[in-house]
């Protein structure tokens, strides 16, 4: 699906160009995002007002799949490698207070990705959110393939490498990042605008994987794919939260 602008009636003032603005992404003006503070591990816009809604893009913390074969247990299943590690539990939790601790009363939306380690993160998360905030508790979790990784078999090495050479990899099988970004943002836009008037979802988190991840803050930030790249790529268990306009 191409379409060349998305207005989220749930976040309003927020404008995102798609897929129409180009190959590679990205809306013209200013490729460089605003300032941004950092609270543990959680980034938030530095000139943030009272009144503004947020976008919270959270890859998931750290799950077995992501240390190394000799460093995690033996025989674990695909299932087992898909929950988060110890430390992975903990920095989940972090996020959430943190987000709770910098965002003051606003209130939230949550959703994660259909994949264990994305759900796991997501509800550590908000109940750190919740505990740290009393009785304010965020919105009931929404779980949507529109925020799992990319689909295909290409590694994520082939992807970049080829993105870094100017091309938007998509393997026969799956999706390129742009695929990826726009299936997301189609999702947000509908979200958020099944959302508008409510005044639930001040603070909207998203919690997803580093492909969506990357490619979807470089589209908020108005940079290409391959500036994201550089710019907008998470580690496990970081967030960065992006000023969306006034809250509804």
């Amino acid at each position: 699906m191409y379409f060349k602008c998305i207005f989220m009636a749930g976040v309003a003032s927020l404008s995102l160009c798609a897929a129409g603005c180009g190959d590679q992404g990205g809306c013209s003006g200013d490729p460089s995002a605003g300032a941004q503070q950092v609270v543990s591990g959680v980034e938030i816009p530095e000139d943030l007002s009272a009144d503004d809604a947020l976008i919270c893009v959270v890859r998931h913390a750290e799950a077995w799949k992501n240390v190394a074969e000799d460093q995690r247990p033996s025989g674990l299943t695909e299932a087992e490698l898909d929950t988060l590690t110890p430390a992975g539990e903990g920095r989940a939790r972090d996020v959430g207070a943190a987000l709770a601790a910098a965002l003051g009363d606003r209130t939230s939306c949550w959703a994660s990705s259909t994949a264990g380690r994305a759900i796991q993160t997501a509800e550590l998360a908000a109940a750190a959110w919740r505990e740290r905030r009393g009785a304010v508790a965020p919105a009931p979790l929404e779980v949507t393939d529109a925020l799992a990784p990319l689909a295909g078999s290409a590694p994520w090495e082939v992807r970049v490498a080829a993105l870094e050479a100017g091309e938007d990899f998509r393997p026969s099988d799956g999706e390129s990042f742009a695929d990826g970004r726009d299936r997301a943002l189609v999702w947000l836009d509908e979200a958020s605008r099944a959302s508008a008037g409510g005044g639930a979802c001040a603070v909207r988190v998203l919690v997803t994987h580093g492909d969506i991840a990357m490619a979807l803050l470089a589209q908020l930030a108005g940079r290409t794919l391959q500036q994201g790249l550089e710019a907008d790529e998470l580690d496990t268990g970081a967030a960065r939260c992006v000023a969306a306009g006034a809250a509804p």
